[in-house]
């Protein structure tokens, strides 16, 4: 299992029995932390959006037919769960959420998307991240 996941589940006080071996969540978790989506998040969050704008509409698409998983969204607590698993991979990209400020998901998105209505705002944090994302731009 992935250490991050163990720690994540661990240090986030999400249910360590529920979700410890939940291998929806798992894979859910994988999904928000490969570069492309965490990229994909920051951008949001460079522009005051919320960080789960920038995938949300891949992530819905992922858990309904990927994972077949269409139930688990219905549950607000796993949304809540997912909303923890981005500031859980974000800090470690040196980003942190802006007290006490959630906002709505832009309309454009939310046209595509069931579950989710708004989600976190987060801002780059002073110091060092411990990683980083490396962006390249490809010409054809």
């Amino acid at each position: 299992m992935n250490q991050d996941y163990k720690e994540f589940v661990k240090s986030s006080r999400v249910g360590e029995e529920r979700y410890l071996n939940n291998k929806t969540m798992k894979s859910i978790f994988d999904f928000l932390a490969k570069p492309e989506s965490v990229a994909r998040m920051i951008i949001a969050s460079d522009l005051h959006n919320p960080a789960i704008s920038g995938i949300v509409i891949k992530l819905e698409k992922f858990i309904e037919k990927e994972l077949s998983q269409s139930t688990f969204l219905q549950n607000t607590y796993n949304r809540t769960v997912i909303g923890k698993a981005i500031a859980f991979v974000l800090e470690k990209y040196g980003y942190k959420p802006v007290k006490n400020q959630t906002a709505d998901i832009p309309s454009r998105i939310r046209r595509e998307i069931n579950y989710f209505k708004t989600g976190t705002v987060y801002s780059r944090r002073e110091g060092k991240p411990a990683l980083s994302i490396e962006y390249q731009v490809k010409e054809e």
